[in-house]
């Protein structure tokens, strides 16, 4: 087997897990409440290495779950995320 397949294939495998961690987020997301459920946001944190303190936290899924619907601008989100956290 050529060498650059050998080698893509076990990329692939080892990030399995992450893809799986990926899948269950995205699939959560449109189902739960991200701004109460605890399991959602500890996932969420291992993934996207978030590293904050709670009350930064707190705010993001807040502002996460009013905002998951709707069609908003980065400028808006991190402008709400700063007011709210400083």
């Amino acid at each position: 087997m050529n060498h650059d397949i050998e080698k893509a294939l076990d990329n692939l495998e080892k990030r399995a897990q992450d893809i799986q961690h990926y899948m269950n987020i995205m699939s959560k997301v449109k189902t739960v409440n991200v701004a109460d459920d605890q399991d959602f946001q500890r996932e969420f944190d291992f993934f996207y290495k978030v590293r904050r303190n709670a009350e930064w936290r707190k705010v993001f899924f807040e502002i996460f779950e009013r905002k998951k619907k709707k069609n908003c601008s980065y400028k808006e989100i991190i402008t709400e995320l700063y007011e709210g956290t400083g």
